[in-house]
């Protein structure tokens, strides 16, 4: 655990009902995952006029403004857990758990929108178990790593989080992360749905290939992935050049990705042939 043996005592003194083995826990799941078409942290279906880039816009201006309204540093206070506390029962319903209503409110109050990458990443910071669910142990093992006991601190730190997607190794820990993170109950694996939203926003900007990708998923006969399809679709993404020159069968790829390239190289073919057949395709 990340936290000192006085830390420890000052927390269970706050909460009373936490286990001085915290900062370790296995918390089983609770709460209701999300329905197919919502948002995987609030439970609410997205709005198709959201823009994630200007909520980013929003939020850095709005993290400014306050910063400036505060004549200061908001990080000049030194971290408190009984702050900590307060900060999520904010947010947290009479089970003392933050689920899908306080998420929506959070989200709000931190100008982000529910489908940003960052918010994956927070929940990876406290291990969150179940979609739309902070759990009391969770928050307070995140926040305390992230030294946030308020809004106005975990508005500041949203860029941090957001920068922890740049380095590789963390990049494939929270990738790992979010299968087991966006799995429906007891499922041994991800449904097509959600793998394809999880892809979208984890890889978007990371692998040139993924719309093709995801357009030969949708129309595949996978139903759903498992974890060794997961893992391997970045591996894939991370290893296999876009021409697919070096891709080889021989090696240990998933049916999978196998199939992917039959497909591939049929598109390429069939864009080969619309050419020939039409040359003022080509010039466009």
């Amino acid at each position: 655990s990340m936290w000192s043996s006085n830390d420890l005592v000052g927390i269970n003194s706050l909460v009373g009902e936490l286990p001085a083995n915290i900062g370790s826990l296995t918390l089983e799941d609770t709460g209701q995952p999300a329905q197919h078409g919502e948002t995987m942290l609030t439970g609410k279906r997205k709005r198709d006029d959201s823009d994630p880039n200007e909520q980013i816009s929003k939020r850095q201006r709005h993290t400014a403004d306050e910063k400036a309204a505060s004549g200061g540093d908001v990080y000049a206070h030194p971290f408190c857990w009984e702050d900590c506390l307060k900060f999520f029962r904010n947010y947290a319903a009479p089970n003392d758990e933050i689920g899908p209503h306080g998420m929506e409110r959070l989200c709000n109050d931190l100008n982000v929108d529910p489908t940003h990458i960052v918010m994956l990443v927070l929940a990876w910071k406290m291990q969150a178990k179940t979609m739309c669910v902070f759990t009391l142990a969770e928050w307070m093992e995140g926040m305390g790593s992230l030294e946030c006991d308020s809004l106005e601190k975990l508005k500041g730190r949203l860029p941090y989080l957001e920068q922890l997607l740049s380095n590789p190794h963390l990049f494939k820990q929270i990738y790992r992360y979010s299968f087991d993170f966006a799995r429906e109950g007891l499922q041994r694996s991800l449904d097509r749905e959600t793998a394809v939203e999880l892809l979208r926003m984890l890889m978007v900007s990371r692998w040139p290939e993924v719309t093709l990708f995801l357009r030969y998923l949708e129309q595949s006969h996978y139903q759903d992935l498992n974890r060794d399809q997961w893992y391997n679709v970045l591996d894939f993404a991370q290893t296999v050049r876009s021409d697919l020159s070096n891709y080889d069968e021989n090696d240990a790829w998933p049916v999978l990705m196998d199939e992917y390239i039959a497909w591939r190289k049929e598109e390429l073919q069939r864009e080969v042939a619309d050419v020939a057949a039409n040359p003022m395709l080509e010039e466009t």
